[in-house]
């Protein structure tokens, strides 16, 4: 049995769907963990403990209450991005299945 010759041109094809979809997923995933990593030093961040003038005028709070926003404004980014994940998972999935269904047309899987 011959198999069409178009195959092998979708096959290449399918394996570039498919290291797009991956590639797409761990940007994703570098990207959570960026802001994960932003998060946790901003947490870790603290004012000194002496009072000096920054403190007696307020900028303690102020810098607490930016910190606190700060905070939140990198949360809602994660949260898109793993919201945005499931969509990725699949994709990278459907990507790979058709890879496998095209090298078992082929008969090399």
């Amino acid at each position: 049995m011959t198999t069409d010759p178009r195959l092998a041109r979708l096959r290449a094809v399918a394996d570039l769907a498919r290291a797009r979809a991956w590639s797409e997923l761990a940007e994703n995933r570098r990207a959570d963990a960026a802001l994960g990593a932003q998060i946790d030093a901003l947490r870790e961040q603290a004012p000194g403990t002496a009072p000096d003038p920054f403190q007696c005028a307020g900028g303690d709070w102020r810098w607490r209450r930016w910190r606190d926003g700060r905070i939140a404004e990198l949360n809602g980014e994660r949260a898109r991005l793993r919201a945005g994940r499931d969509a990725l998972e699949r994709a990278a999935a459907l990507a790979t299945a058709r890879l496998q269904a095209i090298d078992r047309l082929l008969g090399n899987g």
